[in-house]
């Protein structure tokens, strides 16, 4: 509540109340300069080789391809925030499995030493790797994902994009926040994990646009008959259909009645080759 008092026909705002307004007017004015927007500024995941304060090796593509899903928290020990939403990030680590199932939750600081990060690691009580932006070399790492700000803690796929960032100036890095994404993401990798692995090397498929709207185009190069399917993150078929190819099969696919989300969708000829693609459905 603002608290004010009158004196001969003015008014005064309290100390405790000055320091809230300006706590709210510093808010908008940093929202004014950066628009809730992404904080990264790649949207597909640079790969890297780092030691953690604890000499545990964290390679990112490695632990992609064995489909895995990937959280990393781009952190400063002298943020605020970063020491605020820490046990968020921990917690995720420890629901999720402590590194051993699906999920992989690193920490990538910016600008101390390794004896300063496990202090603070101390201090917070993390437990997840984490390197030091010094000595750990994940300086490098901050400025090839371009981080905004901090903390930032992004969620990269088996494929390599990141899903999603959340922070402070858009969607808060708390528990809650990453549980839900981290929800939606696995259901995405349990999807593709239920797609067939056969593979034809000359069977290829061209979606676009790709995010998109309202509609996609799909190209097929190879003769034949296709079951097309597009399966949303809970594995399940949003609709199929049978097609035949002349070598040089295109068709424009209606999503109007889609929701927005992210999907797989799958192409399966006769003899069991598939080919699959995510597609990004966003209003």
């Amino acid at each position: 509540m603002l608290a004010f008092f009158y004196v001969a026909g003015e008014v005064y705002l309290n100390t405790a109340t000055m320091k809230k307004l300006l706590l709210i007017l510093t808010i908008i004015f940093t929202i004014h300069l950066n628009p809730l927007s992404s904080q990264v500024l790649v949207d597909t995941a640079v790969d890297f080789s780092l030691y953690s304060t604890h000499n545990v090796l964290l390679q990112l593509y490695p632990t992609l391809d064995s489909n895995k899903i990937v959280v990393i928290d781009f952190f400063n020990t002298s943020c605020g925030p970063c020491s605020l939403f820490a046990p968020d990030v921990q917690k995720i680590y420890e629901d999720y499995g402590y590194n051993q199932a699906d999920v992989r939750v690193w920490g990538l600081d910016w600008g101390n030493t390794n004896a300063g990060i496990i202090s603070w690691d101390s201090t917070y009580g993390i437990t997840y790797p984490t390197v030091s932006g010094g000595e750990g070399g994940s300086n490098l790492v901050n400025n090839q994902y371009g981080v905004q700000s901090r903390p930032t803690v992004v969620i990269i796929t088996p494929d390599h994009l990141i899903y999603y960032d959340l922070n402070m100036l858009g969607t808060e890095p708390c528990y809650r926040n990453i549980d839900s994404l981290l929800s939606i993401a696995l259901g995405s990798l349990t999807a593709v994990k239920e797609i067939p692995r056969a593979v034809s090397p000359t069977l290829s498929m061209k979606i676009a646009p790709n995010p998109t709207k309202y509609y996609t185009s799909l190209k097929i190069n190879q003769k034949g008959i296709f079951e097309v399917a597009l399966y949303n993150l809970a594995g399940n078929a949003v609709f199929s259909r049978r097609i035949s190819s002349d070598g040089n099969y295109a068709v424009r696919i209606d999503l109007s009645m889609v929701n927005d989300g992210f999907y797989v969708l799958k192409i399966k000829s006769e003899s069991g080759a598939v080919k699959a693609q995510r597609l990004l459905i966003g209003r």
